[in-house]
């Protein structure tokens, strides 16, 4: 009976949950971030191409 009751204490224990939310909050902002900063990127390298075609010619 005592692994029953450590079990139920576990099971309605709510403080891990908190913990698992941030995470998974900051874990999609990071992939967010990284994704803008990968297309901004992308135009920007493409923009100052631009540039040195446009002096060069």
């Amino acid at each position: 009976m005592k692994i029953l009751t450590t079990l139920n204490k576990y099971w309605h224990d709510k403080s891990g949950a908190t913990a698992v939310e941030y995470a998974l909050v900051i874990s999609t902002l990071s992939i967010v971030v990284v994704s803008a900063i990968a297309v901004v990127g992308g135009h920007t390298g493409n923009t100052w191409n631009d540039v040195s075609n446009a002096v060069t010619d």
